[in-house]
């Protein structure tokens, strides 16, 4: 699977910019049914799962809430879900215009061995510029 940096980015930026120190997984919800409509809760727990692995975000319930019935349908559960350290520092930088400009310029899906790679390399220009 391919993930949109662009929705990335923007359910980084629901907790970032929330007034509070969290927002819930039924706000993380609405950005992927706007971005992708139908499946969006196959889309939300694949996007969350991710942004768990990359320690960016954690959730006060397992699998931020998802859960699958035996039937293979995917219920969300109302829970509250925050930034990790590691992405508050992430999605500073994903907000820097010149980073972002270059991120943008190469393609707007990047694949999971990307984002892994790049996460950690941007936390890495993000301190030695300290």
């Amino acid at each position: 699977m391919q993930y949109k940096i662009e929705v990335i980015k923007n359910l980084l930026n629901a907790v970032y910019e929330s007034e509070f120190p969290f927002t819930t997984n039924i706000e993380l919800l609405n950005i992927i049914n706007n971005e992708f409509g139908s499946y969006q809760n196959e889309y939300a727990d694949a996007y969350t799962k991710i942004l768990s692995e990359l320690n960016l975000m954690k959730s006060d319930a397992d699998n931020f809430g998802f859960e699958r019935f035996v039937s293979g349908e995917l219920i969300c559960k109302q829970t509250n879900v925050y930034l990790t350290y590691a992405g508050q520092e992430f999605i500073q930088k994903l907000n820097d215009k010149t980073i972002w400009n270059k991120i943008i310029k190469n393609g707007s899906s990047i694949g999971l061995g990307t984002l892994k790679v790049l996460a950690p390399c941007l936390l890495t220009q993000f301190v030695a510029g300290l």
